[in-house]
């Protein structure tokens, strides 16, 4: 018990000084010219979109950047995604051929933009969000593959610092960028600047988990070599590789596999190509509004975990590097798993152990506390570098919602790793899809 609290300490402590040492952001990609830019083919996985799938396009044809494709996959939807896609793009019938490399449901039509030279419609058979993917990758024509959700919005510069990231290095085969919570911001006459105008509690707490999660934990992933998950609703991949590792699973959970996938791919071919976070790369997606919503999303959260962990088991430290491994089996595993377990039982165990128990179990939610709030105070001089600033107002309310935050909505992260285990060996490939709603950005 000693040792993991210990491992707590020093995991939690890496995730706040690794980010506090970066340099400030390489605004190199702003100044690339469209002869330098890298083919990109940006997919984007639909199923019963329509509310979404037309703030998403608006946000896909306004980029700034020349060399790059548009794919949307409608994945046999049942609502009027199709329709919309129809209407908003004047459609027709194109003849281009796909690479057969992958398996995927039967694709009914492939079809091209009247509006647009570079967006393109697939409308298959339902598959899956995997099965989505990798007939998108067949079909592309570009040596480099984006993932977008369907209810994300791309920021306009992002694909520059995407193509400079692959650029800077041949041995960059994947890329991750940064994901705000799209409810966290405000169309300030075409600027969208951080807010809390509109958020309640419940959006406040993701938007905590979302700045944490990317800014501190991905960032000091990347900076070890040990990224475990490029998030699905902005990821990079190089072609060729996916196409080397069989494409997507049909998994739950398709991001961490795809990306443990390419640790893998690394480590067995003995290659020095990596993984990177680059948090100038952004997009802004929709998140959970109400906790019916929210607990089916972290539940299949922890699903799509538990799947990796079991079928990627026997790689660990033998088919990943040394850190991947750690961060998986410690920290992801034993202290965000298991721990987990014992952890619901502390109301309890307050009553139940001796006096000298009680107190080190106060100490052990004190230390959780202390290294909570700093994370959360760290994230704000952090995104500072990246021009992601609040008002003066806005900065003294979230300030205060985070002492708040770490004794309440924090430890719903412990129900979502328990319950949402137990519920992986009950429905295993339940996706629980999150009601969308209509983005006001």
């Amino acid at each position: 018990m000693h040792v993991l609290f210990i491992l707590f300490i020093i995991f939690q402590l890496v995730y706040i000084i690794i980010p506090l040492l970066k340099e400030r952001p390489d605004r190199a990609a702003m100044n690339m010219t469209s002869e330098e830019e890298k083919g990109l083919t940006i997919l984007v996985p639909a199923y019963n979109e329509e509310l979404v799938i037309h703030k998403c396009l608006g946000s896909l044809v306004n980029v700034n950047y020349t060399h790059h494709e548009i794919i949307i996959i409608n994945d046999g939807s049942t609502d009027q995604t199709l329709w919309v896609l129809m209407e908003s793009l004047g459609l027709v019938i194109d003849d281009r051929r796909c690479a057969r490399k992958l398996h995927y449901a039967r694709v009914r039509e492939f079809y091209h933009s009247t509006l647009y030279p570079n967006v393109y419609v697939i409308n298959k058979e339902n598959g899956g969000k995997a099965d989505s993917l990798n007939a998108g990758i067949d079909y592309s024509t570009n040596g480099i593959v984006i993932t977008l959700d369907a209810d994300s919005l791309l920021e306009k510069d992002s694909l520059k610092y995407i193509s400079h990231a692959f650029d800077s290095s041949e041995e960059v085969i994947a890329v991750g960028g940064m994901v705000h919570i799209a409810q966290g911001f405000e169309n300030d006459n075409g600027t969208l600047r951080p807010s809390l105008k509109n958020t309640n509690a419940l959006i406040r707490h993701q938007m905590i988990q979302y700045l944490t999660g990317f800014c501190l934990n991905k960032y000091t992933h990347s900076r070890l070599n040990a990224i475990t998950v490029i998030a699905g609703a902005f990821g990079a991949f190089q072609k060729e590789v996916l196409f080397r590792v069989n494409g997507f699973r049909q998994t739950v959970g398709e991001d961490m596999d795809i990306t443990l996938k390419f640790q893998k791919y690394i480590k067995q071919n003995n290659k020095n190509e990596r993984m990177l976070f680059i948090p100038e790369a952004i997009c802004y997606t929709q998140c959970p509004e109400d906790f019916k919503n929210l607990i089916n999303q972290r539940f299949r959260w922890q699903r799509a975990f538990i799947d990796c962990i079991i079928y990627y088991w026997n790689d660990l430290f033998n088919n990943f590097c040394f850190f991947t491994s750690m961060y998986l089996l410690f920290d992801s595993f034993i202290l965000g798993t298991l721990v987990s377990f014992s952890t619901i039982l502390i109301p309890f165990l307050i009553f139940l152990v001796p006096t000298s128990g009680v107190w080190a179990l106060k100490i052990l939610l004190l230390v959780s506390f202390v290294t909570s709030f700093l994370q959360n105070i760290t994230v704000f001089f952090v995104l500072h570098r990246y021009d992601y600033v609040f008002s003066i107002k806005d900065y003294i309310k979230f300030t205060g919602f985070t002492l708040y935050e770490c004794v309440t909505y924090r430890f719903l992260g412990i129900i979502y790793a328990f319950f949402g285990t137990i519920s992986y060996f009950i429905h295993t490939n339940n996706w629980n899809k999150i009601e969308r709603t209509r983005l006001n950005l």
